[in-house]
């Protein structure tokens, strides 16, 4: 019984690593996309970093890694800029206006 409950454990202890590992390797790609973004907007784009409000990289579908980066400018915090990086380049992916979504009506 005690071997069971250690293999359990150490089993356990594996998948809990595994799924922080996993985790920690998005996050760190997500922040190494926004920056190279950032740096993108600033060199190509003529975007000053102190008129950038936001950026940040969030899970999505496509792009390297599955990273989306999320531009916001401070002029116009209702418009949401999207990027992805496609084997090292970024590229512009759409832009979303805020402001016209609606409110969910609750019942």
């Amino acid at each position: 019984m005690k071997k069971i409950a250690i293999s359990f454990l150490i089993v356990a202890g594996l998948v809990v690593a595994a799924l922080f590992s996993v985790n920690y390797f998005y996050n760190y790609q997500a922040e190494k996309i926004s920056k190279k973004t950032e740096t993108y907007l600033i060199n190509n784009e003529n975007k000053k970093k102190e008129d950038i409000k936001e950026i940040k990289g969030i899970r999505s579908k496509g792009g390297d890694y599955g990273i989306l980066v999320r531009v916001i400018y401070k002029d116009n915090p209702n418009v949401h800029y999207f990027y992805k990086s496609y084997s090292g380049k970024i590229k512009y992916d759409g832009k979303e206006d805020v402001s016209k979504t609606k409110e969910p009506k609750l019942n």
